[in-house]
């Protein structure tokens, strides 16, 4: 598929003339249209919804990224830089994640890796205060 673009001067003078351009590119630059806004569609995200309410809300996600603690869907749209359209999640502007734990949303927003670095601490302090406490018992 071609997309065209174009764009006409008219000049005024003692008569009248007509100069334009046209611009065809290959690709399917209708973006805008088929968008769909997932940070307004994410006010429709309630805690505990399940995999199946968040997809018929926001679609299929885009890309998945599962642990043994949580599952997040991730969703984004692409972008358009000049005349060329970008379909990279960290150059989106309108990136969403949905996190499940046990099946049901345990939130959402826009995720980032210090979050995920975030949650890696937490998990490891966690442990390693559970070791402690075992350690700390009495043995029989």
């Amino acid at each position: 598929m071609l997309t065209c673009l174009s764009s006409f001067i008219r000049t005024r003078g003692d008569h009248e003339s007509f100069s334009g351009n046209v611009f065809c590119m290959p690709g399917d630059f209708r973006l805008r249209s088929n968008k769909i806004d997932y940070n307004g569609s994410s006010r429709n995200l309630s805690l505990g919804m399940s995999k199946s309410q968040v997809s018929s809300v926001l679609g299929e996600p885009r890309r998945t990224d599962v642990n043994e603690d949580r599952e997040r869907w991730i969703y984004w749209n692409r972008t358009i830089v000049g005349f060329t359209p970008i379909d990279n999640e960290m150059l989106a502007q309108d990136r969403l994640v949905v996190t499940f734990k046990e099946g049901k949303v345990s939130r959402w927003g826009n995720q980032t890796l210090a979050d995920d670095v975030a949650e890696a601490s937490q998990k490891a302090i966690d442990s390693s205060y559970k070791a402690a406490r075992e350690m700390q018992k009495p043995s029989p």
